[in-house]
Formats: C-alpha cells, sequence, structure tokens
C-alpha cells in the first residue's frame, strides 16, 4: 500500500485507488499476452475476461468519483 499512498498520509485517496486498481489490470494484462505466448489459449481467454471486467469497474467507480466532485 506504501508504494500507491503518494501524498504518505496512510490513506488511499481516490486518484490512488484508480492507480491500483490500473497497475493490477496491467499485470493481468502481462500474464495474459504470455499465456498466449506459450498458447495456453483458456489462460489467455479467462485472464481476458477478467481485464475486461475490472476495466468496466475502474470505469465505474470513476465515473462515480466524477459526480462526487460535481
Amino acid at each position: 500500500m506504501q508504494i500507491f499512498d503518494m501524498d504518505r498520509d496512510g490513506v488511499l485517496n481516490e486518484d490512488e485507488q484508480i492507480r491500483i486498481f490500473s497497475f493490477i489490470k496491467e499485470r493481468m494484462e502481462l500474464i495474459a499476452n504470455n499465456a498466449l505466448k506459450i498458447q495456453m489459449y483458456a489462460a489467455f481467454k479467462s485472464l481476458m475476461r477478467e481485464v475486461r471486467h475490472l476495466e468496466a469497474n475502474i470505469t465505474r467507480w470513476q465515473e462515480h468519483l466524477r459526480e462526487r466532485i460535481h
């Protein structure tokens, strides 16, 4: 958590929370692409399904944060 706590206040603000989800999504995509390279198509398909689900959640969370700001 300390890696993502950019302002070092011990609490993750909205931007820092989104940064965590984006980091996880990037890592999942990397693993999925590596699975594809070694011809593990089922693992790739499953991981990419989860990546799309995570992207949708990130988008929803960002929209929720924007609503709170305005």
